[in-house]
């Protein structure tokens, strides 16, 4: 278990997972998993659909804690017949509270409770920003047959949303984990997938605060990086 977070790690025969994709996993960083609860209450169980990166981001910069960027992973099919099983790591971001403890603020709308998450960086994003660029699906002979990876990026690059590519040394953390020292949370907080520039007011929660009564623009717009100790009180 480690000590990073206050969530127990667990193991991969206990989540579901065959050793063999563990190779898979140590090349793209990922050491631990971990069985992350989705918030479905009061304002940090509201977060906007497919902004977990700015979620987080914008959370841990009010009330503290750190960004855990990595992959959610769940077992999908490989084939459109349904009939081969794979393992599908998609690239997600978790809140971890000032407590230690790692929470999903985005999944709101799924019928789970927790989601499978295995961090790969951690940072306080008022001071940098990281991000890992594709989503992988692995069939149970990856090694030998490849694999498939996804990303927005594609459609500029090659037209198409997924390609199927040879598992190899060179498909590791360090290729495809990017940073941004010192962002702006109001100008690059997420990037468009299309432009590859960054989108402005990404992100957000749609209910109020259950301890203020405050909507989120009304937090968010009095936070500001010079007075960070004015506004997490505030909020």
């Amino acid at each position: 278990m480690s000590s990073k977070y206050v969530n127990k790690d667990l193991s991969l025969k206990k989540v579901g997972l065959s050793k063999k994709y563990r190779k898979f996993m140590r090349q793209m960083g990922m050491k631990d998993v971990y069985e992350v609860p989705i918030r479905k209450n009061g304002m940090t169980g509201s977060g906007h659909k497919a902004h977990c990166h700015s979620n987080a981001s914008k959370l841990q910069a009010i009330y503290g804690g750190k960004v855990v960027t990595g992959f959610a992973i769940s077992i999908a099919f490989i084939d459109e017949s349904e009939t081969t099983m794979g393992v599908e790591f998609l690239t997600h971001s978790v809140w971890q509270t000032p407590e230690g403890k790692l929470v999903d603020v985005t999944l709101n709308w799924k019928d789970d409770d927790t989601v499978l998450f295995s961090p790969v960086v951690s940072f306080d994003v008022t001071k940098e920003a990281c991000s890992i660029f594709g989503d992988y699906l692995l069939p149970p002979n990856y090694k030998k047959k490849g694999l498939y990876r996804s990303s927005a990026f594609l459609i500029e690059e090659k037209g198409r949303t997924q390609e199927f590519i040879p598992f190899s040394s060179g498909l590791n953390k360090d290729r495809f984990l990017l940073s941004c020292p010192k962002p702006n949370l109001n100008e690059r907080i997420t990037l468009d997938p299309q432009t590859g520039k960054p989108k402005l007011d990404a992100g957000g929660f749609t209910k109020r605060s259950s301890a203020t009564g405050k909507s989120w623009d009304e937090i968010w717009k009095r936070y500001s990086f010079s007075d960070k100790r004015e506004i997490r009180e505030a909020a």
